[in-house]
């Protein structure tokens, strides 16, 4: 009877205590794998008339209140931050306006290992143009 008790009590103890691991796996930040630097080629079809892509750097930040934003220091080469909102691999870009530029109707996508990004947005410019933009994130 005892070594049941002894028994019992050990494999609640490894029980409990594996789940305080799972937990804390599990507590991990789906955004942690976007933040920081990222090299930008976009294409874009108001710029093409000057260049055929343009090339620019970025740096992406965890919104520090919703676990599901990030903002993005560069985006377009602006000088304000864009939101972005993650759902799994799949990215939204909500219409917002930065730097007198209105964002619009933007998605995207992360692959698999976290080391590329592509966008899809709208800006208007406010000359009435509205400009159509793929951009692609990449690092190392």
């Amino acid at each position: 009877m005892r070594a049941r008790i002894v028994l019992i009590i050990s494999v609640s103890f490894l029980l409990l205590n594996s789940c305080e691991l799972t937990d804390l796996l599990l507590d991990e930040d789906p955004r942690d794998a976007i933040t920081g630097s990222w090299k930008v080629e976009e294409d874009s079809e108001l710029f093409k008339k000057n260049v055929a892509v343009r090339y620019y750097d970025v740096y992406i930040t965890k919104d520090v209140s919703d676990s599901s934003l990030v903002w993005v220091d560069g985006f377009y080469e602006l000088s304000g931050k864009v939101k972005m909102k993650l759902n799994g691999n799949n990215i939204e870009i909500p219409n917002q306006v930065v730097d007198g530029y209105s964002v619009e109707d933007g998605s995207g996508s992360i692959a698999s290992d976290s080391k590329s990004i592509i966008l899809y947005y709208y800006v208007d410019i406010g000359t009435g143009d509205k400009d159509v933009v793929r951009a692609d994130y990449s690092r190392e």
